[in-house]
């Protein structure tokens, strides 16, 4: 088992035109004076080779000054890498993105027990939430420097703006997931967005449509939630994504 600081991703990726055209493309419609945060695929080729591919929709990204320029698929990396380097200076692999990716590693696999996943001890543990963190998307519903703790009336509003929907709905077409995992914003965007329509599923979840996207958005909470077991956030949502892999022929 390789060391739990480093994931060889040294070979087999290819260039990642997606991402360099969402982060020009955020760069020339808001521009940088503001600060500026823009998401992407972790690594290009291993997300767009996954089936179904799967992104994470946030609502902004933590920081610490409002005149941050960063992308997520830079951070990201450097979770899965262990590098310290960059202006945030991260020594460690954050717990919400070792959670986000122990999700992904279950969802992305054969749905294995959250207790089967740690069975092997820590360094096993987070090796497999580097592999699944490695397949996904992330993007932010704001892209300015936010907060830890989102206000959603400003992200509804922020939302409603013409701009910066269609900016959303153009950074979907560019990654194409079949699933979007709503992190704590699913009514935000049920709200906002354009002829929704919304599903039921017998374990409780809740999914919809809409137009202008071929995605499934499913509604989640944040990662980083506090009050609920991580052990159930993963169980529930292992069923969920069950049943609708099952309904629309995503499980091989």
């Amino acid at each position: 088992m390789p060391n739990s600081a480093r994931f060889d991703t040294s070979t087999g990726f290819a260039p990642e035109p997606v991402n360099a055209a969402i982060e020009r493309m955020n760069k020339e419609r808001l521009g940088t004076a503001k600060g500026l945060v823009w998401g992407g695929a972790v690594y290009e080729g291993l997300y767009m080779d996954s089936f179904p591919r799967i992104l994470f929709l946030m609502k902004e990204a933590h920081c610490q000054s409002p005149q941050e320029v960063w992308g997520m698929p830079w951070h990201l990396k450097n979770q899965v890498e262990g590098r310290v380097d960059g202006p945030l200076k991260e020594p460690r692999f954050y717990k919400t993105w070792r959670f986000l990716g122990c999700m992904m590693a279950g969802i992305t696999g054969k749905m294995p027990s959250y207790q089967s996943l740690m069975a092997n001890g820590p360094d096993a543990f987070d090796y497999i939430c580097k592999q699944g963190l490695s397949k996904t998307a992330v993007l932010n519903i704001k892209k300015t420097p936010g907060t830890s703790e989102s206000n959603s009336r400003e992200l509804m509003a922020y939302l409603k703006e013409p701009a910066h929907s269609q900016l959303l709905m153009d950074e979907l077409s560019m990654l194409a997931p079949q699933l979007v995992i709503c992190s704590g914003n699913y009514d935000i965007l049920r709200s906002c967005l354009p002829d929704v329509r919304e599903r039921e599923w017998p374990c409780g979840a809740r999914t919809f449509i809409t137009a202008g996207s071929n995605a499934v958005f499913l509604e989640f909470v944040h990662p980083s939630i506090r009050g609920v077991k991580r052990n159930v956030l993963y169980t529930y949502l292992q069923c969920a994504c069950y049943d609708i892999m099952t309904a629309y022929g995503w499980l091989h």
